[in-house]
C-alpha cells in the first residue's frame, strides 16, 4: 500500500484516510498553461483543473499574456478537466479589463461550458465551440475593425470634417407636426409662457 503525504491528496480523502475509512485518493492534475502564438493570435491553453486554489494563477497567466501580446487573445479550457466558479469569477473580471480582445474557448461537452450556460454566461461572454470557430471570428471581427479605423480615418481627412469639426448627432428621432414643426422630444416639457 502506498502512501500519500496530505500534500498531495485532497481534505476530504486526507480526513477519511484518517479516520480510517479509505485510502487517499491522489489530487486531480492542478492547472498547466501553454501560450501558443498564430499569427495575429494569443492562445493560452488550460489544461488540468482550475479551482479556487490555483485561480489566481489563471489570472496572472491571462494578464501576463495579454501584456505580452496586443492582440487578440484565446483562452482555450479544451483540454481542462474540471472548473469550478473561480475561473468564471476570473473570466468575467479579464473580460471587463479586456473585452474587445479576449475570447473563450469551450466545447459544448466541457464543464466550463455547462456553468457558462447555467449561469447565462455563455451569451454574455464571447464563447465559442472550438479553436477554429474562434479562429474564424476573430479574424471577421479584426477585418471589420480594420475597416473601420480606415473610414475613420477617411472621415476626419476629409476638408469637410477638417473645415466644420465633428458634427452634434442626436440619436432620438425627430418627432414632427402635422404642419412639419419639431416636437418636444417625449418626457421632456415645453417651457410655459409668459403668465
Amino acid at each position: 500500500m502506498d502512501q500519500f503525504s496530505p500534500m498531495e491528496t485532497n481534505a476530504a480523502s486526507t480526513a477519511a484516510f484518517e479516520a480510517g475509512v479509505s485510502e487517499p485518493r491522489p489530487l486531480r492534475e492542478l492547472a498547466r498553461f501553454k501560450l501558443e502564438r498564430r499569427g495575429t493570435v494569443c492562445i493560452l491553453h488550460v489544461s488540468g483543473d482550475v479551482d479556487l486554489s490555483n485561480s489566481a494563477a489563471l489570472e496572472a497567466a491571462i494578464s501576463r499574456a495579454a501584456r505580452a501580446h496586443r492582440g487578440a487573445l484565446l483562452v482555450s479550457f479544451a483540454d481542462c478537466d474540471f472548473v469550478d466558479c473561480s475561473c468564471l469569477s476570473v473570466l468575467i473580471r479579464q473580460f471587463r479589463m479586456l473585452p474587445v480582445r479576449l475570447s473563450i474557448v469551450a466545447p459544448p461537452a466541457s464543464r466550463l461550458r455547462r456553468l457558462l450556460d447555467v449561469t447565462c454566461l455563455a451569451g454574455a461572454l464571447p464563447v465559442h465551440d472550438g479553436l477554429r470557430e474562434a479562429q474564424l471570428a476573430i479574424g471577421s471581427s479584426e477585418g471589420q475593425r480594420a475597416r473601420l479605423d480606415e473610414m475613420t480615418f477617411m472621415l476626419r481627412s476629409s476638408p469637410r470634417f477638417r473645415t466644420e469639426g465633428p458634427r452634434k448627432v442626436s440619436l432620438l428621432p425627430t418627432f414632427r407636426n402635422v404642419e412639419g414643426e419639431p416636437l418636444p422630444a417625449p418626457g421632456r416639457r415645453e417651457p410655459a409662457g409668459p403668465q
